[in-house]
């Protein structure tokens, strides 16, 4: 029979990996609450027309799909495997 992964590792190891996967959850969450005021800020200050024409829904976009792979990454982390 096969045997738990933490009996064969160690307890060491799965607190060091539990207090791991915890900081890189925290992070993930800094960053995804940086990131929408961030985008709010962007959407109200950039320019509505410059020599690009699709300049503010082209940094907009581009924040919101970072958000939304930082998030997706954190629900992944966050969630057990």
């Amino acid at each position: 029979m096969a045997e738990d992964w933490q009996s064969v590792l160690g307890q060491d190891f799965a607190r060091t990996t539990a207090r791991q996967r915890r900081r890189g959850l925290t992070l993930m969450l800094v960053c995804c609450v940086a990131l929408v005021p961030w985008i709010a800020f962007l959407a109200a200050t950039l320019p509505v027309h410059d020599e690009s024409r699709q300049w503010r829904p082209a940094w907009v976009g581009f924040d919101m799909a970072l958000l939304a792979a930082l998030a997706a990454t954190a629900w992944a982390g966050w969630r057990p495997s």
